[in-house]
């Protein structure tokens, strides 16, 4: 099936200067949509808009395309590491499944804070074994990283095909080879995006994936310029956020054009036409101003396409009692000697 929206303004009377954002919504089969689409243009006091065609097409390759036998669960499970395997929930297990069987490994992994999303990408790469990985996480978090990949990929990674890029001198050299893991900050990743741009990264795993955002801007900050790059020449693409949109649908695009490119049309403002509310500025071009106006449809878009997203209340019965992982930070040379005050001494780690 597919969503339209339909425009329904009261008969005779003027449209509504806010007919985007109260207009109803009808529900019907996606082979009806041309037939239906035709039918109601010749109707007076209606206007009628389509489905965007990059929603249609993909919604009809899948009708209509010869569907891949699904992938076996446990044989893409039986790659996962054993203690990692079994450490993993069903919940877990089943995204694992979906991400690198049914999506060949590249996905948008949106489980709210708290469900795992560090244990299920580190699965999906155990599963996928595609060699070097970069790994581009907050700048505070590449330790963590570096430390879960030793602890749960032991079996495939020793502490030496592990290397975390903490700044310019760490660069790989020329002529060395790639490790087989490397970890880096997204300031870091613009930096050396032309020393990371020239190496082959088959899989590129990005934390925290939210601060790729898209901009009104006709271009977008650099570190997304630079992540975005490298994930169109890797050959699966992971992204990790509990909240992959801040506040409006319109910041989700480079996310989505790194994952699944032209999904959601041609570009970030064909995007925003078809998707989020916007307003034609002086210069003759559309700037997105706020929510989105077709939200339901591009949930259902996302979730069939390229997102996992479970809540917490959608699998409470599987979550185990509260658990807690401490946190290393690097310290700088005017931290080492420090006073510490006893309130933080005595704090638990988080």
């Amino acid at each position: 099936a597919a969503l339209a929206r339909l425009t329904l303004p009261p008969l005779h009377a003027e449209p509504r200067a806010d007919w985007a954002a109260s207009r109803p919504s009808a529900v019907f089969a996606l082979a009806q949509h041309d037939a239906l689409l035709e039918e109601l243009r010749a109707l007076p006091d209606v206007r009628a808009q389509p489905v965007p065609a990059g929603t249609l097409a993909f919604f009809r390759q899948q009708q209509t395309a010869l569907a891949p036998a699904p992938a076996d669960a446990d044989a893409v499970l039986a790659r996962v590491p054993p203690r990692l395997g079994r450490t993993l929930l069903p919940f877990q297990r089943a995204a694992v499944r979906r991400i690198a069987g049914d999506w060949g490994g590249r996905a948008l992994l949106a489980d709210e804070m708290g469900l795992g999303k560090t244990l299920q990408a580190l699965a999906v790469v155990g599963a996928l074994r595609a060699w070097p990985v970069l790994l581009v996480a907050p700048a505070a978090l590449r330790l963590m990283w570096a430390e879960e990949i030793e602890k749960w990929l032991p079996e495939m990674l020793a502490p030496s095909d592990i290397l975390v890029l903490r700044g310019a001198t760490d660069a790989l050299q020329q002529d060395a080879p790639t490790p087989k893991v490397v970890v880096t900050s997204f300031r870091m990743a613009s930096v050396l995006r032309a020393s990371l741009g020239a190496r082959t990264w088959r899989t590129l795993v990005v934390d925290e994936s939210h601060v790729l955002t898209s901009t009104s801007r006709a271009d977008d900050a650099a570190h997304t310029q630079a992540v975005a790059a490298l994930g169109a020449a890797a050959d699966h693409v992971l992204l990790l956020s509990g909240t992959p949109s801040l506040s409006k649908p319109f910041q989700m695009w480079r996310q989505v054009e790194i994952v699944r490119p032209g999904l959601l049309g041609a570009d970030k403002w064909a995007f925003g036409r078809a998707y989020c509310t916007s307003v034609r500025s002086g210069a003759g071009f559309w700037s997105p101003t706020g929510g989105g106006q077709r939200d339901h449809e591009l949930h259902l878009l996302l979730r069939a396409s390229l997102m996992v997203r479970r809540l917490k209340a959608d699998v409470l019965s599987e979550l185990p009692a509260k658990r807690r992982q401490w946190l290393r930070l690097p310290l700088t040379a005017s931290d080492e000697g420090a006073d510490v005050d006893e309130a933080d001494a005595a704090a638990e780690p988080a």
